[in-house]
């Protein structure tokens, strides 16, 4: 497949579900990392384990993302922001969410809001003329996530 074209990243990485959105387990990330590198794409990852209200996710997203300086904290900006984008020449872009779990746990109504936010993104920015491939891999410990519901090394009884 030519570099701008869209690439199947579910080819890629079997067993991955999701059309865009995929919930994976933190385990798979070295394999998914591999697989978007060698497709071109331009990838972000963001620290979900700080997260634990809307003022330190929008820090976060600030320090992940490839957000302009003027971004405003806010959820219209940095929908905006992300949508913008589509704007650069980079055509294939894919943001990991490490601790996923962990960000749900703290603060459910900010990890929907973004979810939200990062759903429409990624429809939009598809849509485009031209189109940018935007995938977003939502990472985490728990069962919810594929991992195995506990934190690494400990014993589950």
């Amino acid at each position: 497949m030519s570099p701008r074209g869209w690439f199947d990243v579910r080819k890629a990485v079997p067993g991955l579900r999701g059309l865009a959105l995929h919930v994976l387990p933190v385990s798979r990330e070295k394999e998914v990392v591999e697989a978007l590198e060698a497709a071109g794409f331009v990838i972000s990852t963001l620290e979900g384990s700080g997260v634990r209200d809307e003022a330190s996710f929008f820090r976060e997203a600030a320090r992940a993302l490839p957000l302009p300086a003027y971004f405003g904290h806010n959820w219209d900006a940095l929908d905006e922001c992300l949508h913008d984008l589509g704007d650069e020449r980079e055509r294939r872009r894919a943001f990991l969410w490490r601790a996923a779990d962990v960000s749900l746990a703290a603060d459910a109504q900010v990890f929907f809001d973004a979810f939200q936010v990062l759903t429409e993104t990624v429809r939009d920015l598809g849509s485009g003329d031209p189109p940018t491939q935007f995938e977003v891999f939502l990472l985490g410990e728990s069962q919810a996530f594929g991992g195995s519901g506990g934190r690494a090394g400990q014993k589950r009884g």
